[in-house]
């Protein structure tokens, strides 16, 4: 989603179309904020003229979603249109431009190399709760299969034998949050809010992955400004540097039971956030104004460029569209569905109305056509019915037909 830049509204529309390309229509229009300007009188020519001064207007952007938000609570499901709000309350804590990871409210993403990450051997013990060699979390005994420390491929993996001493590697990753992070309210961001975060997101009825959660053994706090992650015993993360949990206000959310926290106002419909913006006014059906953060950690730098972000609830693409053209829409969200409208789109970058971008989704395709497993392709016999029916067979009656697969993704 792009912002508009001074003096001019940029405009975008995304969404999946038939074919699963997503389509980013850049509308260029005139912002449409007049300002009024007085009638000069006419005066003696020897009497200098004032020059009239203009009042500036308070800068407004309206995005109209395809949805209203389910909840703006971060565990309790949040749907596409609340994720888009979510993203004007909050900023990062990491994102992805140009397909690299880039940390925002960090002070630099953790690596091996700057050595906010650690490979450590540890000592395990039967009964404790390791992931094996196939990736599964299991309590470890007799018979596990376990990767033992410093061992990264399949030659070296060994069988547990219930007693022998063993040592397997573990991950520790220090995540150092900006010294200058400040909530909407004034009270200044710490690490302890990250933690704070984790605790909710592993909490009864907190709807989150718990893939991650399940292969953590420590979330902590390590300084005011440090939260450590240290991964259960053979959990080696490829993708360690984002194991960072968004902060939640531990110093008003703490306040009440996190099984109270999806049903209350101050976290379901207007939660504090360290971002840009922060809610104004949630008018249930059709929009949620915010306005600026004055404590905004990028504020010196001009940010963010509007005094007003409103959020308008439209299910119509149509209407949507003719919003837009009525200058009620600066951007379309892509919770609206623009599948059918990738011909209209096309003329107005004709017309020179809009510049279109056509980029690839993230949506992957996958068809098997008579797959049989490896197992399986030992001798087809139908006598016996030991195989799957082959419901497409090649040139071989007497075989089971390879397995054709094709994958895509556009």
């Amino acid at each position: 989603m792009l912002f508009s830049k001074k003096g001019i509204c940029h405009v975008i529309f995304q969404n999946a179309c038939l074919s699963r390309i997503f389509f980013l229509l850049l509308v260029t229009t005139s912002c449409g904020f007049p300002l009024s300007q007085p009638t000069p009188t006419a005066l003696p020519l020897d009497t200098p003229v004032p020059l009239p001064t203009a009042t500036p207007l308070p800068s407004v952007l309206t995005v109209c979603l395809g949805q209203e938000p389910n909840t703006l609570y971060p565990f309790g499901g949040p749907n596409a249109a609340a994720r888009s709000v979510l993203a004007a309350i909050n900023d990062g804590p990491i994102d992805t431009i140009g397909y690299e990871y880039q940390p925002v409210i960090l002070t630099q993403l953790p690596s091996l190399e700057n050595g906010d990450t650690q490979i450590v051997r540890t000592p395990v013990q039967a009964g404790g709760q390791i992931v094996d060699a196939d990736g599964n979390l299991v309590l470890l005994k007799q018979g596990t299969r376990v990767r033992p420390a410093g061992c990264r491929g399949d030659d070296c993996i060994l069988t547990y034998d219930g007693t022998s001493p063993l040592e397997m590697d573990q991950m520790i990753v220090n995540f150092r949050l900006r010294p200058d992070l400040t909530w909407a309210d004034g009270t200044p961001l710490t690490a302890d809010d990250s933690v704070y975060a984790f605790t909710l997101a592993s909490a009864a009825g907190s709807i989150a992955n718990t893939f991650l959660i399940d292969r953590t053994q420590t979330y902590e706090t390590a300084d005011a400004q440090t939260v450590q992650w240290w991964g259960k015993p053979g959990y080696i993360d490829t993708a360690y540097f984002t194991n960072f949990w968004a902060p939640a206000p531990k110093h008003v959310w703490s306040e009440f039971p996190a099984d109270q926290l999806p049903t209350i106002d101050i976290a379901s419909r207007s939660p504090l956030g360290w971002g840009p913006y922060m809610i104004q006014e949630w008018a249930a059906g059709d929009h949620i104004t915010l306005t600026k953060n004055p404590y905004y950690f990028r504020a010196a730098e001009g940010y963010p460029k509007f005094d007003t972000l409103s959020f308008r609830f439209i299910a119509d693409p149509n209407i949507a569209l003719s919003e837009l053209v009525a200058g009620r829409c600066d951007i379309l969200d892509p919770t609206i569905r623009l599948d059918n409208q990738a011909g209209l789109l096309q003329q107005m970058q004709t017309a020179e109305q809009a510049q279109a971008f056509f980029a690839p989704g993230m949506t992957i395709e996958w068809l098997g056509i008579g797959t049989t497993p490896a197992v399986y392709d030992d001798g087809y016999d139908t006598n016996f019915q030991k195989d799957r029916q082959d419901i497409f067979p090649m040139h071989t009656p007497d075989r089971a037909s390879p397995t054709v697969s094709t994958v895509n993704q556009l």
